[in-house]
């Protein structure tokens, strides 16, 4: 029997977390306060200091004085020059991914989207 491996509580907090404010379910500005997320997450403070750490190395949360964290704000234009970025790369990827993919490549593609679609429930 093959175990699954277990996730570390502090990228299980990071990618909670992280969730929470692109989701808006943490809004812009927002005071993040470890013991309530810790208790949120059903984690220690420990993970929760780490994965905020991680999350302001990358413009999610911002420090500020003392031990003071809030959610960062995101710039209308910000957020569009991603977008439009994205798109770019993505359609790029697309696009040599079309150009150079094999027959193994495109059987592989249409398995895992049989895959998908088997569970995935029908809409209502």
């Amino acid at each position: 029997m093959t175990e699954t491996p277990r996730i570390p509580a502090a990228e299980q907090a990071y990618v909670a977390i992280r969730r929470a404010i692109v989701t808006g379910d943490l809004a812009e500005g927002e005071r993040l306060i470890e013991q309530r997320l810790a208790a949120d997450l059903a984690l220690s403070r420990t993970p929760v200091r780490e994965a905020i750490s991680r999350l302001i190395l990358e413009g999610f949360v911002e420090k500020q004085q003392g031990y003071t964290t809030r959610v960062a704000a995101f710039p209308t234009d910000e957020i569009e020059q991603i977008f439009e970025i994205r798109r770019l790369l993505e359609a790029y990827a697309a696009r040599r991914a079309a150009t150079y993919a094999t027959e193994e490549h495109v059987a592989a593609l249409s398995e895992t989207c049989a895959e998908i679609s088997r569970h995935t429930r029908p809409k209502s």
